[in-house]
């Protein structure tokens, strides 16, 4: 994947990547059976507010993610759209996206947004560019938005 291909220049650059999900459960469990088991980095799962950033409300939207429907061992959750933060040593946020931060309105899967590549996508698909990441961290401006995962366009 494109963020696995990321992993090498960020330990270069001596940034930890991390991914928590408020998904209840052996999350990595799940993965592994999908055949994502060894994505490079911890999964962590957390309850929705336990391991993010503050203030939660300004950078998190919530909604109810009725797992139970998939079968198995999933169960109700207070799911937590994607977010991305970038945080120091200090644990000081330096960088941070979210649907909370983006313009478009209504926060909503089927609001159209637009890329700085001029792309319409759904807000579903907005996810920050991993190619991105680490440039936009060292310049100190907002990383660069594009479609997740492409393959969904091809």
């Amino acid at each position: 994947t494109e963020l696995a291909e990321q992993l090498p220049l960020l330990k270069e650059a001596d940034v930890a990547l991390h991914a928590i999900t408020s998904e209840p459960g052996d999350v990595t469990a799940r993965l592994a059976a999908r055949d994502a088991k060894d994505l490079g980095f911890p999964v962590h799962s957390a309850s929705a507010r336990e391991l993010h950033a503050e203030p939660f409300d300004a950078l998190y939207i919530e909604k109810t993610q009725e797992a139970s429907k998939f079968g198995d061992d999933y169960t109700d959750y207070e799911m937590i759209q994607p977010a991305l933060l970038v945080v120091d040593r200090s644990g000081a946020v330096v960088q941070q996206w979210s649907w909370s931060t983006m313009a478009e309105e209504p926060k909503s899967e089927m609001t159209e947004v637009l890329t700085e590549t001029g792309r319409v996508m759904k807000m579903v698909m907005a996810r920050p560019v991993p190619g991105d990441i680490l440039a936009s961290v060292l310049e100190g401006r907002p990383v660069k938005l594009g479609p997740y995962p492409v393959a969904w366009l091809e």
